[in-house]
């Protein structure tokens, strides 16, 4: 079954409207927050990782926002990647500047879609890298889902990976 029959204008790509600075504090708050939370939970004190949790979704939530292309909503795909997830992303113990890079691929691929530059081989390469470094599993079935894979499905893929990591959004921009 394919999900992108909900898929629509996957050619209107835009340009990030952001200011580089405020997207490398997200980066840096997305990190930063992942890292105390897997402090706080290997110390024992299990009761704060929630508050920290809630600060974690909030990032990742203005992360997307400015990183998505719009337009390219893929019903069901957050299902789906939920049941591949095999623990939350502050459980990862991902060393922060591999987490660090992967945001900062994430940013350099949308700006690289904006530019008509990336190919099918690109689009995979990104779910590979997904895959991986958020311990998705079965890779091979989700990419038969989403066929045919275009460079923007595979920025939907990882962003949507991304909310699930956390176990879903929270916040929004409200907070600067």
């Amino acid at each position: 079954m394919s999900y992108l029959s909900g898929v629509s204008d996957l050619g209107t790509e835009t340009p990030l409207q952001v200011d580089p600075s405020y997207l490398y504090d997200l980066v840096r708050g997305i990190v930063l927050t992942n890292s105390i939370a897997a402090i706080t939970r290997a110390l024992g004190y299990s009761e704060y990782v929630g508050e920290l949790v809630e600060v974690l979704r909030d990032y990742v939530g203005r992360f997307i926002e400015v990183v998505a292309v719009e337009g390219t909503y893929i019903p069901g795909l957050a299902s789906s990647i939920a049941s591949r997830v095999k623990v939350p992303l502050w459980e990862l113990d991902l060393p922060d500047n591999f987490l660090e890079e992967y945001l900062e691929v994430l940013i350099g691929y949308r700006q690289a879609l904006t530019s008509g530059r990336l190919t099918r081989s690109d689009a995979l390469n990104l779910l590979q890298l997904t895959c991986s470094t958020l311990r998705i599993g079965s890779c091979e079935e989700l990419l038969a889902e989403v066929e045919p894979l275009t460079p923007a499905v595979a920025l939907q893929i990882a962003l949507t990976a991304l909310a699930v990591a956390i176990g879903g959004l929270g916040g929004g921009s409200d907070c600067a």
